[in-house]
């Protein structure tokens, strides 16, 4: 196993950082989410999608791209990310038809992985209290 993804969020090394390389595409610019250039993502999100594994996230990528961008604006940040991610996946509003199942499923993976990369939510001693 890879030691930088077990590392907290403050000591991961550049290679799995997700601050666009000096060779990214630059800032303001899109690139295609999609290999049908369908939607097209910012090259923070580009740059996200590039360093996580292969496929992940492919198929929200294609047909949610503006989660992605959500997923990336909240990446560096664990508490923001679970917030992102709780907000994405728990509808809490009527008239929400929610996301495809491989979209959740995909969303469900990233929590997983992120949080073994960066470490589990802080949790509260005292719940109730």
């Amino acid at each position: 196993m890879d030691s930088t993804l077990t590392r907290p969020v403050s000591t991961v090394t550049p290679e799995r950082s997700i601050a666009p390389a000096s060779s990214a595409t630059p800032a303001g610019s899109a690139t295609p989410a999609a290999p049908n250039g369908a939607a097209t993502l910012s090259a923070r999100a580009s740059e996200m999608m590039r360093r996580l594994p292969a496929g992940m996230l492919h198929r929200t990528a294609q047909l949610h791209p503006h989660v992605i961008e959500r997923i990336a604006a909240s990446w560096a940040t664990p508490r923001d990310l679970h917030r992102t991610l709780d907000d994405l996946m728990f509808v809490d509003r009527t008239g929400r038809a929610g996301f495809p199942l491989e979209v959740v499923n995909e969303l469900g993976d990233l929590r997983e992985r992120y949080e073994r990369w960066v470490g589990g939510r802080a949790r509260n001693p005292y719940p109730y209290g």
